[in-house]
């Protein structure tokens, strides 16, 4: 293909990608590199001026890597069928905005628990210890596997293999917003379990 070809027609990049193909992900990459750049610097200078100690937490390079890791998680499951007139471009936004938004609010849970508990550590030192302490989600999962109803556990599960709620509604055989409220629940389960 030529560079041009790539250019012109992300819908095949994003198969090619899909399929492993890294030279059609970098193509990708680049074609939404300055999206994802504004993306980074919107949001770098929004939680700087909103909280100048989270400013100083997340370097230029931790929000890149989040922004990276959202990017890739956007090409992966992006569906024009599930959502016809959504673009690619609109939906790795929406993503990547998504993933930064998470990070700030992991953050700032983080900092109210630290300044609950009236510890005197720094901020930094707080976000590193909380990472050492995350909980991997399967093994919650499975921890939680006797709270859980059957059809919370069925999407829950679902949920945790990456299933849209549409796809699993249509797998299962209920309603969308059934699946709504039933991850619901089971992340409030397991997120009960996660503060224990």
């Amino acid at each position: 293909m030529k560079k041009t070809d790539k250019k012109s027609d992300p819908e095949s990049l994003i198969r090619a990608a899909k399929a492993g193909d890294g030279e059609a992900f970098e193509a990708l990459s680049r074609e939404y590199g300055g999206m994802i750049g504004a993306l980074i610097s919107s949001f770098g200078s929004s939680i700087a001026s909103a909280d100048p100690e989270a400013g100083a937490a997340f370097s230029e390079e931790d929000l890149r890597q989040e922004a990276g890791i959202a990017f890739l998680r956007a090409v992966r499951t992006y569906d024009p069928e599930s959502k016809p007139g959504v673009t690619f471009g609109l939906y790795a936004k929406i993503c990547v905005r998504n993933a930064m938004i998470s990070l700030f609010r992991k953050y700032r849970t983080r900092k109210r628990r630290l300044k609950r508990a009236g510890g005197r550590r720094g901020i930094a030192e707080a976000v590193a210890q909380d990472a050492e302490d995350d909980v991997d989600p399967v093994a919650l999962f499975e921890r939680a596997a006797g709270l859980l109803s059957p059809l919370e556990t069925a999407v829950f599960d679902a949920y945790l293999k990456g299933m849209k709620p549409a796809q699993t509604a249509a797998f299962i055989g209920t309603s969308e917003k059934t699946v709504y409220n039933a991850l619901y629940r089971a992340k409030a389960k397991v997120r009960g379990l996660s503060e224990k």
